[in-house]
């Protein structure tokens, strides 16, 4: 998902990656220890992606045209959301935003031009990594998380929720290297180790997202346009967000018996929907929802819904940090100019994404299908961490595209460790 053109078979290990198959070392030990860092810290992600990157380009030495044509794309998005800083109801703050999301565009571009395939094998220990946590932390109540974090035993689960997403969102790369290389068990093994932990920790957008990761994955192995109908599918929802909204009160009501935070969500977006139709062509300005008026009022999920009210009721705001749609936010914020820079970014990622086998198209699929529902579901667009895994995830899925087509990070093997 990252700078390419044409066709052609996938990376395929040469005698360097099987004598050193986690590859460049100390990119290597990072890349192992980002799984247990997104369970353990979740946002040191967004720190640690650029780290990722500075050591990934030490390795690869990319050329500077690698890294400006693998920004490219996003760059439409970068300046609509720095110009909105004009007209912003919160000016400084959309300003400094949009200077951090240049930051992070760079570091991705940088990342997505030098992570090599052979990195993804180390990407892959360190998500077995992570699965393998999460569920000791299920299992004992998150003894780690509790005492690192501070966080009572019944929000270890939600704390796990971040790790969670990131490691289905890697999982598809990492399990394609695996197989690509003839570790075929490990990466079912992988895929099973990723599947029970997302279950385990009962966050419902990385269960979803899991289910999309795996649906679009089969859907590839069918057919070599997948991850075409995945971005076209995901374009129009974002491009028809305004005409979905608002939804019915009945159905945030049904919701509940589902879950009250699904509730809580339509009663969040349809305000949001609401809120965008007083700014309908510029939007309000990058990162301003939580500044938009209103949105600090509740709620009532229990009158209209005939629910009984708990004795301690949880946070019912209108509009709080986010809109936990990514769709919805961009127009909100950025209005139709957004949108579409958006959608035009999400339209060149899947362009670029060439893996020459049927393992790397699958995954390159399952890597957009899952981002896209996820991001349609929760998490704020611009969050630091999130903005950091999606960048990882392009990388990495952008790794499986063929050496002479991709940066030439992706066809070169790393050495052999000191002293061999």
């Amino acid at each position: 998902m990252h700078a390419c053109a044409g066709a052609g078979r996938s990376p395929s290990p040469g005698p360097r990656e099987r004598r050193n198959p986690l590859g460049f070392l100390p990119l290597a030990v990072l890349l192992v220890a980002l799984g247990p860092l997104a369970v353990l810290a979740p946002k040191a992600i967004a720190p640690a992606m650029p780290v990722l990157a500075l050591a990934a380009a030490w390795h690869a030495r990319p050329a500077l045209h690698s890294v400006l044509r693998a920004a490219l794309p996003a760059l439409p998005l970068l300046a609509i959301a720095a110009a909105s800083a004009f007209w912003s109801i919160t000016p400084y703050g959309s300003a400094q935003r949009a200077l951090l999301l240049a930051a992070e565009i760079a570091a991705g571009a940088l990342l997505a031009a030098s992570l090599g395939a052979a990195s993804l094998l180390a990407l892959g220990a360190g998500m077995a990594a992570g699965a393998g946590l999460i569920l000791a932390e299920m299992a004992s109540g998150g003894i780690l998380t509790q005492t690192l974090r501070g966080m009572p035993a019944d929000l270890v689960a939600a704390a796990l929720s971040n790790g969670t997403t990131l490691l289905v969102l890697l999982l598809a790369p990492a399990a394609a290297r695996l197989w690509q290389t003839g570790r075929r068990g490990a990466a079912a093994g992988l895929v099973l180790l990723v599947a029970a932990a997302a279950l385990a920790g009962r966050q419902l957008a990385a269960q979803l997202g899991l289910v999309a990761v795996l649906g679009a994955g089969v859907l590839a192995l069918a057919s070599r346009h997948a991850i075409r109908a995945v971005a076209a599918a995901a374009s129009v929802v974002a491009l028809g967000m305004p005409l979905v909204l608002p939804l019915p009160v009945s159905l945030a009501c049904r919701a509940a018996a589902i879950k009250l935070s699904i509730t809580h969500r339509i009663f969040i977006w349809n305000f949001a929907e609401a809120a965008r139709e007083q700014h309908p062509w510029l939007g309000w300005g990058l990162e301003s929802t939580r500044a938009i008026p209103g949105g600090r009022a509740h709620a009532d999920l229990w009158t209209p819904c005939g629910l009984p009210v708990p004795a301690v009721p949880p946070s019912t705001e209108l509009l709080p940090l986010h809109t936990h749609n990514a769709a919805l936010q961009l127009w909100l914020e950025l209005g139709p100019a957004g949108v579409l820079a958006a959608v035009t970014l999400l339209l060149a990622l899947a362009a670029r994404a060439r893996a020459g086998d049927a393992a790397g198209r699958a995954a390159q699929a399952a890597s957009l299908a899952g981002a896209s529902l996820i991001a349609l579901v929760s998490y704020g667009a611009w969050q630091g961490w999130w903005v950091a895994t999606l960048a990882i995830a392009i990388a990495a899925a952008g790794a499986l595209n063929p050496p002479a087509l991709s940066s030439p990070a992706s066809s070169r093997h790393p050495p052999p460790p000191s002293g061999r």
